[in-house]
């Protein structure tokens, strides 16, 4: 049986060399260029008629036009047909260049190749043609040699085909690439002496010698400043080393040079060569300078503009400028902008300071009162603000709680330094509250101040009061009233006996007034305090919320090696208490669905190995398939990724949760932020299945040496979860609630083959909207 074995291995390691040799190809046909001729809009319609073959079936002509190959070797194609019932009718090179001519039976499946004595045969190319039709078709000799040039000169500069290709190295030889098989010319030009001489490159003629006459010949130094300076000798650059230096060897003769950098004046000249090294020692001239911004109270912080570009804020040096003329820009807040042109002279350093003109007046701006001061919708301060304001229209507000806002339209121009503006205190807005209580006389408290005695009708500013009512021997009531603008809110609380269990009562009723209140007519912009519209008493809030999550890397994806995103959506009610204007605290349950994709596009092979050898490499495969594409010698360790099942995400979730509220403002738009921890309860992932066959090249005829291991992943049912957003919440007894947040689900995988826990965390964005009712 091992003799049968042996057997086998050496058969397959003597065709397998073989089968590779034939796959390489010298010459290749590019099918998708194939292109019908096209000629006054009319496509495929050929120039002369294109005769039938000997069955009278129509015959389709093909000119191929093929690269890297020589007319000569152009005549010795032939073409073969595959398949049967296709002739050959005509097969012939182009009267010009390197085309092929070819005519042959038109079918929609027409297979063939090309056959060359030198280079082989081409690959083989199925067109659909049509009779009577011409077709443009594209080819190209692969088959490249790398050549080696010789030479008895070195830096002698080598041209093929008039194209340059190098210089001789100090080894007195030149490597050329990508030389195609065929004949060339090779052209070798050292100071005033060329040679010319025709090469014939093949397969195995790739070594020539070029000499030039003997000449004198003799070392050229260029050190030039600065060290990044072009230099040019008979129109050839050279490049000069990090020291700035350039060394060469030319015959003798007489050499024009140019020397050149950027920001420098260029240096041009002659030299010649003869039996003594030349030296050149060469610094440019500068064409170039700099300007510095200098430092003032006006100019500091202003931003510098050379010629449109940003080169930052005074006090600055600019970088290396060329000599002439710039445009200089200078931009500063409350200064007008300056524009003009300076002039930069070779090797100087020109300090420019300008006098910058203001655009700004000083202005003061008062209102009686405890007022806010607003300048074009920015909040200035209380009372009194003062300040530099750049020219142009203002509008300045003062505004209170409970208040109209004045309003005052001004222009700020800098001809007038210093201005001054009062703007008129704002007036109340203000609503009637009455009070009765039986008993009557009893003590009026508001916002924490005793009024008067029941009954009682006070002015008040619009907005929430706290009033209690109090009676010796009575029990006191407290509430939260809001007064309204032109309208009278009357309540009357009845008060019960210290020893009587009852509860105290108020009846509240609302009538409108008939007096008008003086300049109702709110300010556009909201005052930095707004009235507060919500109660600061504990209460019951529940409500809905709808929204979408998006996990960026939730499911792995074989097929690619990468992570694809997860999307669900979300459905979830919550019940909690509203403590106090800025806290709420609940419970909520939900329903996640996932609508991403189920599977990772994962495989599976099966766990038949079969490794072999043919004495120095090793080959493996597997189902027959070779899976290993690098080749291992013997006494390495390599491995293949062998099989992977499906694994499936999770459809369905409930997650379990306590939420965190805290409202920032009170109103009826109040911006919060939220805090959720909790549990999801998923629908179970199935597992993932991985292993890894490894192989060991340990000698010449050991192959049995394949190991799997197998590792099983798997990811808990029901995980931890959290969520942090913020949100608005819009209304007052119905509210609105847009919130956009960081979800994440923390979970573990199990490694059997290692028998390890990790912990993992996937986490996305969160959007959702809802109503709540409080």
């Amino acid at each position: 049986m091992s003799r049968i074995k042996y057997l086998l291995i050496t058969l397959i390691c003597l065709i397998v060399p073989y089968t590779i040799m034939a796959q390489e190809r010298s010459l290749e046909i590019f099918p998708e260029t194939l292109t019908p001729v096209q000629q006054g809009g009319v496509v495929g319609v050929p120039v002369d008629k294109i005769p039938c073959d000997h069955s009278k079936r129509p015959c389709a002509r093909i000119k191929m036009h093929i690269n890297r190959m020589s007319p000569e070797d152009v005549a010795k194609l032939s073409i073969k047909s595959v398949g049967g019932n296709i002739e050959i009718m005509r097969c012939m090179p182009a009267s010009e260049g390197t085309g092929l001519i070819i005519e042959l039976t038109a079918k929609p499946q027409t297979r063939f190749y090309l056959h060359h004595d030198n280079f082989g045969e081409s690959n083989e190319v199925t067109l659909n043609l049509e009779g009577d039709k011409e077709y443009r078709l594209e080819a190209q000799l692969m088959q490249l040699q790398s050549i080696v040039i010789s030479s008895n000169v070195i830096g002698a500069d080598v041209y093929i085909d008039d194209v340059y290709r190098g210089m001789i190295d100090d080894e007195f030889t030149l490597t050329v690439n990508e030389i195609t098989n065929g004949t060339h010319n090779v052209r070798i030009d050292t100071g005033t002496a060329t040679v010319n001489k025709q090469i014939e490159v093949g397969s195995t003629n790739i070594h020539f010698r070029c000499n030039v006459d003997e000449a004198i010949s003799q070392y050229v130094v260029f050190e030039v400043m600065p060290q990044n300076a072009t230099v040019i000798i008979d129109g050839k650059e050279r490049f000069p080393d990090e020291e700035g230096i350039v060394q060469t060897v030319l015959h003798s003769g007489t050499y024009s040079y140019t020397v050149s950098a950027q920001h420098y004046h260029t240096e041009s000249g002659s030299f010649t060569v003869l039996d003594d090294k030349v030296v050149k020692n060469i610094t440019l001239r500068a064409a170039h300078g700099w300007i510095q911004v200098t430092s003032s109270e006006e100019l500091d912080g202003a931003k510098i503009y050379i010629d449109g570009t940003y080169i930052g804020e005074a006090p600055i040096t600019s970088g290396m400028l060329t000599s002439g003329t710039h445009r200089v820009r200078i931009a500063k807040r409350l200064y007008k902008t300056l524009e003009e042109e300076i002039t930069i002279s070779d090797g100087e350093l020109l300090n420019y300071a300008p006098t910058l003109i203001p655009d700004f007046a000083n202005v003061t701006i008062t209102v009686a009162g405890e007022a806010e001061i607003w300048v074009n919708g920015e909040n200035k301060g209380i009372s009194t603000w003062s300040g530099k304001l750049a020219s142009g229209a203002y509008i300045f507000e003062a505004c209170k709680a409970g208040h109209t806002t004045s309003r005052l339209d001004a222009n700020i121009t800098p001809e007038q330094r210093k201005q001054t503006f009062t703007l008129q205190a704002p007036t109340a807005i203000e609503g009637t509250l009455d009070i009765t209580s039986s008993p009557a006389m009893a003590t009026v408290n508001i916002d924490g101040k005793d009024i008067g005695t029941t009954p009682l009708k006070k002015r008040l500013l619009v907005g929430n009061h706290k009033i209690t009512v109090a009676k010796n021997g009575y029990k006191s009531i407290s509430e939260d009233i809001e007064v309204k603008q032109g309208e009278i809110t009357s309540r009357n609380f009845t008060l019960t006996k210290d020893g009587d269990n009852s509860a105290p009562q108020s009846t509240p009723t609302t009538t409108p007034q008939n007096t008008t209140p003086r300049n109702t007519t709110p300010r556009n912009t909201t005052p930095s305090k707004k009235p507060e519209t919500k109660s600061s008493g504990i209460r019951l809030q529940h409500g809905f919320n709808v929204g979408g999550m998006l996990y960026p890397k939730n499911v792995y994806n074989y097929d690619n090696s990468s992570y694809v995103p997860s999307y669900a959506l979300s459905l979830n009610y919550e019940l909690g208490m509203r403590l106090n204007p800025h806290i709420f605290v609940g419970v909520g349950v939900g329903v996640n669905y996932t609508i991403a994709p189920k599977y990772q596009g994962a495989y599976r092979y099966s766990d038949t190995s079969i490794f072999l050898h043919d004495g120095t490499t090793y080959l493996g495969y597997v189902d027959g398939e070779q899976k290993i594409s690098s080749i291992v010698t013997n006494d390495t360790w390599g491995e293949i990724d062998n099989k992977a099942h499906p694994m499936k995400s999770p459809t369905i979730s409930v997650p379990i949760y306590l939420n965190l509220k805290t409202y920032l403002t009170k109103g009826n738009v109040a911006p919060y932020l939220s805090l959720v921890a909790g549990y999801s309860f998923n629908k179970a992932m199935k597992e993932v299945v991985y292993s890894t066959e490894r192989y060991h090249a340990a000698d010449a005829t050991d192959n049995d040496f394949v190991i799997t291991e197998l590792a099983i992943v798997k990811y808990g049912a029901s995980r931890p979860m959290f969520e942090v957003s913020a949100g608005v919440s819009i209304g007052s007894k119905v509210c609105y609630n847009i919130e956009v947040g960081y979800t994440g689900i923390m979970g573990y995988s199990y490694n059997s083959a290692t028998t390890t826990v990790r912990h993992t965390l996937n986490s996305g964005i969160v959007f959702r909207f809802g109503v709540s009712f409080n």
